[in-house]
């Protein structure tokens, strides 16, 4: 439970927001460093500063810089540079969010958000994450990582694949090929320590450097064996 703040201390984080941007610094980073070290979120930093009547000011992004940033995007994507990628690096550059440029692209309408591809991209795009399944040792990792480079969803990858079947759409023969019987053991018995639960099973994939989907496949394969031996 968080302390409540006095209003003296509420007037200080306050005047050192506007401080940071005196420095330079811009609002977004400043309220997120402080959520970050203090547990203060946003909306209570914004309502103690209207309180305090605007000890600093909201350094908004004009219209005209909105534009200009959603033009940036549209130019490194005339480059051959993918929308989802040319949006995060855009988005890093300025040290804004990126769902604030695809906010401003509805309101102007700068860039094509439809990623449209020929047939020889999809394939290509499938082929790459067969190519990147072992490395990442699961294929819904390799999907993830690929979708993202392209800026489209992840379930337009799936869709790709069910046309062209480059790669399988799940790792059946991952637990064979890529780790031992040991290793499962392992991950499957801290599953049963824990009890299961999506919580649980997402801290025990990040422990063993696997996705979920991953422990959740050994899960019922085990179930399935141990049901199989009860036949």
């Amino acid at each position: 439970m968080h302390r409540i703040l006095s209003v003296d201390e509420k007037r200080f984080v306050c005047e050192m927001v506007r401080d940071e941007l005196a420095l330079g610094k811009s609002l977004p980073s400043i309220l997120k460093e402080i959520n970050d070290t203090m547990g203060i979120k946003k909306n209570e930093v914004y309502k103690w500063n209207k309180d305090f009547n605007m000890i600093f000011k909201n350094n908004r992004i004009s219209e005209e810089d909105k534009i200009l940033i959603c033009e940036i995007v549209s130019e490194r994507v005339l480059f051959g540079i993918s929308l989802g990628l040319a949006v995060r690096e855009v988005a890093e550059h300025f040290n804004i969010e990126k769902h604030a440029i695809y906010k401003w692209n509805r309101k102007f309408n700068v860039f094509d958000t439809q990623v449209i591809l020929d047939d020889e991209k999809k394939i290509e795009a499938c082929k790459k994450v067969e190519e990147d399944r072992l490395s990442y040792g699961d294929v819904a990792v390799s999907v993830k990582s690929n979708a993202f480079k392209l800026g489209v969803d992840p379930h337009t990858v799936y869709n790709w694949n069910r046309k062209f079947k480059v790669f399988k759409a799940r790792d059946y023969g991952l637990r064979t090929t890529m780790y031992s019987d040991e290793f499962i053991s392992s991950v499957l018995r801290d599953v049963v320590a824990v009890g299961g639960g999506e919580k649980n099973v997402k801290k025990i994939a990040e422990k063993y450097s696997i996705s979920t989907t991953t422990v959740y496949t050994w899960r019922r394969e085990k179930m399935n064996l141990l049901k199989d031996n009860q036949r």
